[in-house]
């Protein structure tokens, strides 16, 4: 998945394990590469959600409610002005996601999230867009 943030762009990877018809749980990974307050800085990420299927179009257009919580690591390039403010932080996230079924095996995806990260120094509600693609594993 590739999207936008505030403050730059973002990539990111998962997997995903369907527990129901109408929801899933998913595990993903990212990086964010950023400026902010005059400092280039870069985010590494990893997200625990779970998604609820709400409404459904047809059988291949689907919106998911969309819930977890989210741990970054943010590193700030040094400069000689700024201070190390490189460091931790644990956050929730809410949002929407769209899935595109265009085959059996393949979905296009959209989403946008809010996060609310409680120790952030780089802004402690960021929102995330993005669009991918989904490979469906078979048995």
């Amino acid at each position: 998945m590739v999207g936008a943030t505030a403050q730059g762009p973002y990539f990111k990877t998962g997997f995903s394990q369907y527990i129901h018809r109408q929801a899933y749980l998913k595990g993903s990974v990212g990086y964010e590469r950023g400026a902010a307050s005059g400092s280039d800085f870069s985010t590494y990420f990893i997200d625990a959600t779970g998604h609820y299927t709400f409404y459904s179009v047809n059988p291949n257009f689907f919106v998911n409610a969309v819930a977890g919580i989210s741990g970054l690591y943010e590193d700030v390039e040094k400069k000689e002005v700024t201070l190390d403010q490189s460091g931790s932080s644990i956050g929730l996230l809410i949002g929407l996601e769209a899935e595109i079924y265009l085959d059996h095996r393949w979905a296009a995806i959209v989403n946008v999230n809010q996060r609310h990260y409680f120790q952030s120094d780089f802004g402690k509600n960021r929102w995330l867009a993005g669009v991918g693609i989904k490979r469906i594993l078979g048995l």
